[in-house]
């Protein structure tokens, strides 16, 4: 697999192969990912899967540029990072969250303000944002 270097075309691709020919422990389902990329999606399923293990509960987490940027686990749901898109809150909705903080900011803050109101989930904006781009 080609993994981009970032965004800058002058530079050359990095390759990546399985550690087992054929069993890739990802499938890229749309676009081409970069270097940094495919850390953040192992290192995220790493974290979600040894602390649902741990825990006996769901997680999820994001992360940015090999940074955990936010984890939740079955339950309360906090980030310091904004939530961009109401798909988030009708996610977490669907897995029973009742209650999210996070700093608020986003162009989109509206949207996700509506969709807690709409699923009656309490949500708690921190005006606290520890990752920065």
């Amino acid at each position: 697999m080609d993994l981009r270097y970032g965004i800058n075309p002058q530079r050359q691709a990095a390759a990546a192969a399985p550690m087992r020919p054929g069993q890739w422990p990802v499938r890229v389902l749309h676009g081409s990912p970069s270097y940094i990329n495919m850390l953040d999606a192992l290192n995220s399923w790493q974290l979600v899967s040894e602390a649902g293990k741990a825990l006996r509960r769901p997680a999820a987490t994001s992360f940015k540029h090999v940074s955990p940027a936010g984890a939740a686990l079955s339950g309360p749901v906090d980030s310091d990072g904004a939530l961009p898109f109401r798909d988030n809150v009708d996610h977490a909705h669907h897995h029973g969250v009742r209650y999210i903080a996070e700093p608020g900011g986003s162009i989109r803050s509206a949207e996700v303000q509506d969709a807690c109101r709409e699923h009656q989930i309490t949500l708690a904006r921190t005006g606290l944002r520890l990752f920065h781009h």
